[in-house]
């Protein structure tokens, strides 16, 4: 007889265990995952969120009436656990704020709670009915849901095992070899056993000899410095910083007025022509010849031939060229009028500022 939990009658019962007809069946009795409570093994996370509670109604929830005394509702119980094969991982059915899943509440505690207020505890994403629908709601029952979250109320369970106690601690090893700081071999120091090594800050290596309690030195841990290494590659070459912007250039001075032009110097006077030369004189012109007698008149003959042109006389000599009179004198040049002054040159500009070199 169950203390804090019910055992009900089933509504198929038996009168001995279940089992195959025979005993070298190889088929089982019933899948895992169709037990309340107990240990399930499912593919996935999503298999495990979907294990079902009873379905809800328009009444108040009554889905732990099972009679197991209000510890499972539809296949989920508390304290079943459920291996997640995808995960590698297996988890304890605990409602949140319970039985120290996030919170201290009791089986007292539990076993005050309405049946619609342990199922959205027993899975976090349900909405139960906590008050049926009547005339003085509208027939619209009331309801209450979960936190929404599935994993809520999944607990991870540590399959690795607690670990176990401290072990004794073993002897204390021999010593190793002493550094430098602890003394020089040819002094007062001894070693501990035979062969015992000793090596100092320059690196000499002394082995104890414990027959002749002297230490003899064997090597030295200084060895003679290697050949530089190569050169490592060369780093790639950063990219080249943007340009600094370009200042302002200062603005240009304006240009001086330009100066009024000097008077224009006045025009010297023409000079005076020379005298013309006199004019040579005229050849004389040469003998007429004398003119031959008419003779009479005769009939008319016939047309004679035409005459020679008589040959002209001999042209006159020309008579000599007369000189070319005076050049006249060229007249002064007229003064040069003064040249107007330059005018007065505008401020230069400031200078813009340079712009920030580039990073």
């Amino acid at each position: 007889m169950s203390t804090n939990y019910n055992t009900p009658v089933g509504s198929v019962t038996f009168s001995g265990p279940i089992g195959p007809n025979i005993t070298t069946s190889d088929y089982g009795i019933l899948h895992s995952f169709y037990l309340i409570g107990g240990s399930t093994e499912v593919p996935a996370m999503i298999d495990r969120n979907q294990i079902p509670v009873v379905a809800n109604g328009s009444q108040p929830y009554s889905g732990f009436a099972g009679g197991d005394g209000g510890w499972s509702t539809g296949r989920r119980k508390i304290g079943m656990t459920v291996h997640v094969i995808e995960e590698q991982k297996t988890y304890r059915l605990i409602p949140k704020g319970y039985f120290g899943n996030n919170g201290a509440g009791s089986m007292s505690d539990w076993q005050l709670l309405s049946d619609a207020e342990k199922a959205v505890l027993l899975d976090p994403t349900f909405e139960a009915t906590t008050v049926g629908g009547n005339p003085s709601n509208g027939f619209t029952p009331t309801t209450i849901s979960g936190s929404g979250v599935a994993d809520d109320c999944w607990v991870e369970v540590n399959t690795v095992g607690l670990d176990g106690a401290q072990g004794f601690q073993g002897e204390n090893g021999v010593s190793g070899p002493f550094s430098g700081t602890l003394g020089d071999p040819t002094g007062s120091l001894t070693g501990e056993y035979d062969g015992h090594l000793y090596f100092n800050d320059n690196g000499d290596v002394y082995v104890w000899d414990a027959v002749n309690s002297t230490w003899n030195l064997t090597n030295n841990l200084t060895g003679a410095q290697g050949a530089t290494g190569a050169d490592g590659p060369i780093g790639i070459k950063g990219d080249t910083g943007a340009d600094g912007p370009i200042g302002i250039k200062g603005d240009q001075g304006e240009d001086g007025p330009i100066g009024p032009d000097g008077p224009i110097g006045l025009k010297g006077d023409t000079g005076a022509d020379g005298p013309i030369g006199f004019q040579g004189e005229v050849g004389a012109t040469g003998l007429k010849g004398d003119t031959g007698a008419d003779g009479p008149i005769g009939p008319d003959g016939p047309i004679g031939i035409k005459g020679d042109i008589g040959a002209d006389g001999p042209i006159g000599f020309q008579g000599a060229k007369g000189e070319q009179g005076l050049i006249g004198f060229q007249g002064e040049v007229g003064a040069t009028g003064i040249k107007g002054d330059i005018g007065i040159k505008g401020d230069t500009g400031l200078t813009g500022f340079q712009g920030e070199v580039g990073a």
